[in-house]
């Protein structure tokens, strides 16, 4: 078994799809929270469960809702609005710009638009490199 390598790790980060989410450091998008400082803040025990149960604890600030288009067609994701238009941020990295004279009706979700499971597919080799490359100083 080999120690854990902080550049795997950075390479898992993104084979995990959480560059399309999240920040650390300069790399990734904003749609979550920035996981720069994540190691000072959350022990690893807090962190992994965050991950495997993404729903547990959803911040008011990512809680994402369910809109209903007038159309029929549902969408789940973090809303922002921007005067007559709404983006709506999925749990697969893509964003939807929807006028919001569209949208029937919206419900706030229960569901965290992290996706579950993403764990999955990576080896417990390439977790580790994960917990690595988020414990690591970023830009290193």
């Amino acid at each position: 078994m080999q120690a854990e390598d902080v550049k795997r790790g950075k390479l898992v980060f993104t084979k995990a799809q959480c560059i399309k989410c999240h920040k650390y450091g300069t790399e990734g998008e904003s749609i979550g929270p920035d996981l720069t400082t994540l190691s000072k803040r959350f022990k690893r025990r807090d962190t992994l469960e965050a991950i495997v149960f993404p729903s547990k604890v959803i911040s008011d600030q990512y809680r994402s809702s369910t809109i209903e288009l007038k159309s029929g067609v549902v969408f789940t994701g973090l809303l922002a609005s921007d005067n007559d238009r709404v983006s709506v941020f999925q749990a697969d990295g893509s964003k939807l710009i929807v006028k919001a004279s569209d949208i029937e009706r919206k419900v706030t979700s229960l569901v965290s638009v992290m996706p579950e499971r993403l764990l999955d597919t990576l080896t417990k080799e390439e977790i580790a490199d994960l917990f690595a490359y988020l414990e690591s100083e970023p830009g290193k």
